[in-house]
């Protein structure tokens, strides 16, 4: 007799926790994201960074260009690589950055690199 109340009270428990599981899912609101808009901008190169880019990659292609806070970031493709430049407003070149691998390297370089 014990063993049945126990029972009893076990699967009355259950329904009602499945009871309360299939009111909440019934019940949750479909919520829907806002629509996003992309707007591109044109920017005008000053001339003296374009000659500067052009003299130091000539073979630059698919070139992308940004405004990093006053200064020119150009991504662009050479030889299958990626690369990221940046110049300043006057044309000064601050850095250069090539993506690729291993076996973009000159021998010596790559010989340092398995080295390390």
């Amino acid at each position: 007799m014990k063993k049945q109340i126990i029972s009893r009270f076990w699967v009355s428990l259950l329904l009602a926790f499945a009871e309360v599981s299939i009111y909440a899912q019934v019940t949750i609101p479909i919520q829907t994201l806002p629509t996003v808009t992309v707007s591109a901008t044109h920017y005008v190169i000053p001339e003296r960074v374009w000659k500067n880019f052009r003299s130091y990659f000539a073979k630059a292609e698919s070139t992308k260009w940004y405004i990093a806070y006053e200064d020119y970031l150009v991504k662009f493709m050479t030889d299958e690589n990626m690369n990221h430049a940046l110049f300043t407003k006057r044309g000064n070149l601050v850095y250069h950055i090539s993506y690729g691998y291993e076996s973009n390297l000159p021998t010596d370089n790559r010989t340092q690199v398995r080295k390390a």
